[in-house]
């Protein structure tokens, strides 16, 4: 039982370890969000990339949605914790770094539409209707937009970095944050389980359960749940 206390146990006796890697942990970036540490949002959409040449940029690893929340050093909440259990075998760094594509709108607006409804408004204003105003205005600062200019006076070039900014806001992954993990991704490689009884295939006598096996999931139970069942079984099969 348990995760890393175990894999040497394991290994020692025949098993293949499959690499653990951090799961269930926020992910650290490569832009500067501390101006807007402890915003979050719910329900926000990603699709993330892997930008090496393993994976064409066009091809989604993943299409998510959950909360998020900025910290100081990248992001974290359920859905960070998504992407890094799914991309727990994904090797990236500043150099080669995962492309998350986050969108803030719970639905498709009409940008032009609401910059002709309210030409004396200030941007910032208008902005901060759609997402918390520190997002609003960082969103504004990092696209080089005058935070007070008015409405009317927003272009068609300004109006669309503004709405890319908002369905397709780019942050780049470059390494999990460090001793933040939930669980451990990988452990004994399940070809050598017998799934039954979660006796060893190599070994008579050897059962295993719990993180120890090759077995992670999201937030919300599931991993607590692979414990309970597979101890269960473990234990039912020794009577």
């Amino acid at each position: 039982v348990g995760g890393h206390a175990g894999f040497e146990i394991a290994k020692k006796l025949g098993h293949n370890i499959i690499a653990p890697k951090p799961a269930l942990t926020g992910l650290v970036t490569a832009e500067n969000f501390k101006p807007i540490q402890g915003v979050s949002l719910k329900n926000v959409k990603v699709n993330v990339y892997a930008s090496g040449v393993a994976c064409s940029e066009n091809k989604s690893i993943a299409a998510l949605e959950d909360d998020i929340l900025f910290t100081h050093e990248g992001i974290s909440g359920p859905l960070a914790y998504k992407i890094s259990s799914i991309c727990a075998r994904v090797e990236y760094s500043k150099m080669n770094p995962l492309i998350v594509k986050l969108n803030f709108l719970q639905n498709e607006i009409d940008l032009q539409g609401m910059l002709n409804s309210n030409p004396k408004k200030d941007i910032k204003n208008l902005v901060a209707e759609l997402v918390p105003r520190s997002l609003a205005e960082y969103i504004l600062k990092i696209n080089g937009i005058n935070l007070d200019v008015k409405c009317c006076d927003i272009k068609g070039k300004t109006r669309d970095l503004i709405s890319k900014s908002l369905q397709t806001f780019e942050v780049n992954v470059v390494s999990l944050a460090k001793e933040g993990e939930v669980v451990t991704s990988g452990g004994v490689c399940l070809d050598e389980i017998n799934p039954k009884t979660m006796q060893s295939k190599l070994l008579e006598g050897l059962y295993f359960c719990g993180e120890v096996i090759d077995v992670d999931g999201f937030c919300g139970g599931f991993n607590l749940q692979n414990c309970w069942s597979t101890g269960v079984i473990a234990g039912s099969s020794l009577n």
